[in-house]
């Protein structure tokens, strides 16, 4: 049985840093040794000490038999009760942060998954001082690791006082080489001799954001808040542009907050779509706000009573941008409060316009029906709609007229997917839409109908929640609610998909984007944004701002990418970062 005094020397060995002399004293411990233990105190100090062998193990490179044979140790102790005893949340809270340090050291690092450890208990403040140091670290170190040093500086500050001087020499190293650092964009670009990060806050906004863009040239980023704030920042140098206040008025006037950004094509324009069904304009080269299209949602005072929330109008440009799509609609509805009351009319409407004139050439309404997907092919002559009453109808933009129709349809019957989904795609050519439908299938029609339905059979219950289609016409599917996490690839000559890769934390993809020439596949949540190479389905980089805080709150994030610029904004609550596609820089201790 391991004694205090034992302990005590474990204890100035990792004070001192001596993690070779720390191990030598233990090499030989067999399971049933660690496992020598009477009584409940006795349980404590077998894995206080084991702890800190596993994390000794841990600094000089031994990480195989951590993971084989000293961390089911550790567990087993924890596991093995003498008596109720005060302590377990203690041992609890020492067996999380040494399974977070051990998931610190593997490769590639996933600081999600060291949050998730140990978040929570720095969110609620439980930690004695020792613990508290060995979690700090260990979440400071998993940021560092991945190149985000924008938040292991964060932790860092609240680094409590350890009283030993080779982990205060390791503080003042790792705030060393952050110093060497650009953390904030202007600065990186300014004196591009520093080291730059692999994360770099771009700027803060006045609220929480709802929604960002990139140029289609790569060169502008566009913002804007819940506030009705706007601002229009020069990628190149982090420049502010422009920041635009015109409808901060409607903002405050509004309950619901939401908005949408898109460029124009050819990067002339930006149409901000708002709350009740209004979109502005935006002249970039006026840099200012020079039109608007009013075509009516609901006020405020109409959404509690129709249960709907978080208003805003969907807006999609054409491939050219001749066209503009406008569709009022709501991001999310309470199921329960919306029993028993009926669609809006403004959600089943949709308005065509020619974006030069503003003249709406079609307009239609579906009546009890709600838009959830649209597109527009890539030859701008058809239009689909996705409703949620099952419904799918593709609309001839010359001709003005629906050409075909199915009842198949599937809606996403959850409160977060009610606004606009990605759950229709139409071929290069123009001449097939795929859609996700009902009985675990995706189909795929002709739009002309001169040929008959193709189907693609998924493993049931899987339900499709996200489609995207390459240039040679393979069908990419995210499943949703599945446990695997499968994205499946189609061909639509065949008759059944095939699983391709585990795409781990994305359960419920909202968004697929492929870049066939620089062999890139983008995966999008509400939270995360994650890389692939698209020909091996390998993840390469992640950006998850769940692993940048403690907490697992609700958390609402943006992104924007721009894959020949190789850059990604993030909007997370105020702040707007920027990341790059790169190599990640490593953190050597």
């Amino acid at each position: 049985m391991i004694t205090k005094d034992q302990r005590n020397q474990v204890q100035q060995f990792y004070a001192e840093g001596s993690f070779t002399q720390l191990t030598k004293l233990f090499d030989s411990y067999t399971a049933v040794e660690w496992l020598d233990f009477a009584d409940q105190a006795g349980r404590v100090i077998h894995m206080e000490v084991l702890s800190l062998y596993i994390e000794a193990s841990l600094h000089i490179g031994n990480i195989h038999r951590v993971e084989c044979d000293l961390i089911p140790c550790l567990k087993r102790i924890f596991t093995t009760q003498t008596e109720s005893s005060e302590n377990e949340s203690f041992v609890r809270q020492l067996l999380d942060i040494t399974e977070g340090m051990v998931l610190v050291f593997q490769e590639p690092c996933d600081s999600y998954a060291v949050i998730g450890k140990i978040g929570s208990w720095l969110d609620r403040g439980q930690l004695v001082t020792e613990l508290r140091f060995k979690a700090l670290y260990t979440v400071a170190l998993a940021n560092l690791r991945e190149g985000n040093l924008l938040d292991a500086q964060a932790k860092l500050h609240e680094w409590p006082t350890y009283g030993s001087s080779y982990w205060d020499t390791k503080l003042k190293e790792m705030e060393t080489s952050l110093g060497e650092c650009s953390l904030l964009y202007t600065d990186a670009v300014q004196s591009p001799s520093r080291k730059r990060a692999a994360l770099l806050e771009l700027t803060r906004m006045d609220s929480w954001i709802g929604d960002l863009a990139i140029s289609p040239d790569g060169s502008m980023g566009a913002i804007m808040g819940y506030s009705g704030q706007l601002k229009l920042i020069r990628i190149q140098d982090g420049t502010e542009l422009k920041v635009l206040t015109d409808y901060k008025s409607l903002f405050s006037e509004e309950k619901a907050m939401e908005v949408r950004l898109v460029f124009s094509p050819d990067g002339s324009s930006i149409a901000v779509g708002m709350a009740v069904g209004l979109v502005a304009v935006v002249d970039l080269q006026r840099l200012e706000f020079v039109r608007e299209f009013k075509y009516p949602g609901l006020d405020w005072e109409e959404l509690v009573r129709n249960a709907y929330y978080e208003e805003y109008t969907h807006v999609l440009f054409s491939t050219s941008g001749k066209y503009l799509l406008i569709i009022p609609t709501a991001k999310q509805y309470d199921p329960q409060g919306d029993n028993g009351y009926s669609i809006p009319a403004e959600y089943g409407t949709f308005y065509i316009l020619d974006f030069v004139t503003g003249e709406v050439i079609l307009k239609h309404t579906y009546v009890d029906r709600k838009i959830i997907a649209s597109v527009i092919s890539p030859d701008e002559r058809f239009l689909a709609i996705g409703m949620e009453g099952k419904e799918m109808e593709i609309w001839d933009l010359v001709k003005n007229q629906p050409v075909t129709s199915r009842n198949d349809f599937v809606w996403l019957a959850r409160a977060d997917r009610v606004g606009s989904t990605q759950t229709m795609a139409f071929t290069a050519n123009s001449e097939w839409l795929l859609y996700a439908a009902q009985n675990s299938e995706v189909h795929a029609v002709h739009v002309e109908s001169h040929h008959p339905d193709r189907l693609c059979h998924l493993e049931k219950p899987h339900t499709c929640c996200a489609v995207a289609i390459d240039s040679k016409d393979r069908v990419l599917i995210a499943v949703l609610d599945s446990k695997e996490s499968l994205m499946y690839q189609w061909k639509i000559t065949d008759g059944r998909a095939k699983a391709i890769f585990d795409t781990q934390y994305l359960n419920d993809v909202h968004q697929i984007m492929i870049d066939e020439e620089r062999d890139r596949l983008w995966l999008i949540d509400r939270t995360v944004a994650e890389l692939y190479h698209y020909s091996s389905g390998k993840r390469v980089q992640s950006w998850n701002p769940h692993s940048w805080s403690y907490s697992y709150g609700v958390v609402y994030n943006r992104y924007a990418i721009h894959n020949p610029n190789g850059q990604i904004l993030i909007g997370y609550e105020d702040q707007v970062r920027i990341g790059f596609l790169e190599q990640r820089q490593e953190w050597n201790e």
